[in-house]
């Protein structure tokens, strides 16, 4: 079954869907090409990228999708070009991967918590607690 837009009609101006057509000499929609384009969050791996063979196999976040689809993201300096390049949407997201590192790290801050006779555990908690800021600093939203 072919992708349809999800974008509401006589909005195809401002989506990343609609590009120069060269076969065609025209702006067109690329969505049943494209497929559905990831959202800033989503998880994503290269399968590949033209020009850039040192890119295939790495994963990355998704920061934002610019005004002319390229996929800009955490693998790299080069954008994604839906129509060129090759990815696959990875089922986790960000954020639900963030969350699950973060409830483990609270287990474990809590755990050390617990260990007052420890004389390291204060250091232990201090890296601990700078490590938590360091993932909510690097969250996409």
């Amino acid at each position: 079954m072919a992708y349809v837009c999800d974008k509401p009609a006589g909005s195809c101006e401002k989506c990343p869907h609609y590009r120069y057509d060269e076969d065609k000499g025209r702006m067109a929609c690329w969505a049943e090409k494209d497929g559905p384009l990831p959202s800033p969050g989503e998880k994503i791996r290269i399968i590949r990228m033209e020009g850039e063979p040192e890119y295939a196999g790495r994963t990355g976040i998704v920061k934002h999708i610019d005004d002319a689809g390229q996929i800009h993201g955490t693998w790299g300096g080069c954008a994604l070009i839906p129509d060129t390049d090759e990815y696959e949407i990875i089922s986790v997201s960000r954020v639900e991967e963030v969350r699950k590192i973060v409830d483990s790290l609270n287990a474990w801050i809590n755990y050390v918590e617990t260990l007052n006779e420890c004389a390291y555990s204060d250091s232990i908690l201090e890296k601990a607690y700078r490590a938590l800021e360091k993932i909510y600093d690097e969250m996409p939203f």
